[in-house]
């Protein structure tokens, strides 16, 4: 689920962001030092969060750097 997107200049290049939310069941051995590869595109995990009232899923929160 994407949620927002942005566009940075950095020297003479436009880097653009998008940040998502990927639901996944649960898996223990997740870290934010690992990568998620969904629809040929590759985003680093920011922070991995246990979602509220569902014990068995979790929340990835990640950003894609597009240039």
């Amino acid at each position: 689920m994407p949620t927002a997107g942005t566009e940075t200049i950095r020297g003479r290049s436009v880097e653009a962001g998008i940040s998502c939310i990927f639901t996944i069941r649960e898996q223990p051995s997740i870290t934010p030092e690992m990568q998620v590869i969904h629809s040929s595109g590759t985003y680093g995990i920011g922070y991995v969060k246990p979602v509220d009232g569902y014990p068995r899923y979790t929340e990835l929160h990640c950003k894609q750097a597009v240039t």
